[in-house]
């Protein structure tokens, strides 16, 4: 698994662009994995 992963979050109050780096290894996988409805906490 290479490169940079995009992904989408969103609930009632709007949406948020969002990247997972490649430098975070086993964290793209995991983001790769989300459902919709799948519950996450975003911290910048």
């Amino acid at each position: 698994m290479s490169g940079h992963v995009f992904f989408t979050l969103a609930d009632d109050s709007g949406e948020i662009e969002a990247t997972a780096y490649e430098p975070t290894k086993e964290f793209r996988g995991v983001v790769k994995k989300l459902l919709s409805g799948d519950q996450v906490q975003l911290f910048g």
